[in-house]
């Protein structure tokens, strides 16, 4: 699934990057500092937050793309690691966030309880969790 995913990540991931993340940005509170970007595929939401000051940690579980992201844009901040959920990389977050297919690519359900307890354990208290899902016929339309 991961691989299908990242060779067409760009088809299905096609409106503004900036938009949402200012979207995002909205729900911080304003002392976050650290976010970990869980399945940041292109990387382009994690540099986008670094660009504005956030300390960012990036991790997906195709390798190939992380690859390209430290190649594309070196890797101080955001770093980039190899790593997905359920044992997302451990580390005390003010924010961590997962949006497009990585929610989705838990199929059983002790898998995602053990995904959202490891959010829970690496989120600093008072921090947020921000999550989407998206429609699998919406992904099916775009392909």
């Amino acid at each position: 699934m991961e691989k299908i995913v990242s060779e067409y990540y760009h088809l299905l991931y096609t409106h503004s990057r900036e938009a949402e993340i200012e979207q995002m940005i909205r729900f911080f509170d304003k002392g976050f500092k650290t976010i970990l970007d869980v399945g940041c595929a292109d990387g382009k939401h994690a540099v986008l937050l670094a660009k504005r000051g956030y300390n960012v940690i990036a991790i997906d579980i195709d390798k190939e793309l992380i690859e390209k992201n430290i190649n594309c844009y070196g890797n101080s901040n955001p770093k980039f690691y190899i790593g997905g959920f359920p044992e997302i990389v451990k580390g005390n977050f003010d924010v961590i966030y997962s949006i497009g297919m990585s929610i989705q690519s838990i199929f059983s359900e002790r898998e995602f309880l053990k995904s959202l307890n490891s959010v829970y354990d690496n989120l600093n208290k008072g921090g947020a969790f921000i999550f989407d899902l998206i429609p699998l016929t919406n992904i099916n339309q775009k392909l």
